[in-house]
């Protein structure tokens, strides 16, 4: 699954534990591992909060843009 792909990559390129997106989110470590292991899933609202807090755009934790596009939309290129 794209999401959880983005998710662990972003997170790893930032430095961040499971603990750090959990706090994010309000959902503890074991919570972001299942999401993480794909035996659960991110609703739209924990979406939205991830997207805002991390700087990026829902397309691209979403897979519908890679990390060169986003950079481009960010104005990072």
């Amino acid at each position: 699954m794209v999401i959880i792909m983005n998710l662990k990559e972003i997170r790893k390129q930032r430095n961040l534990t499971q603990s750090d997106i959990g706090k994010i989110l309000k959902l503890d470590k074991s919570q972001i591992h299942k999401i993480e292991k794909e035996k659960s899933k991110l609703n739209s609202n924990q979406i939205i909060k991830l997207c805002y807090a991390m700087n990026i755009t829902s397309d691209y934790l979403l897979g519908l843009i890679n990390f060169t596009e986003e950079k481009k939309r960010k104005g990072l290129d």
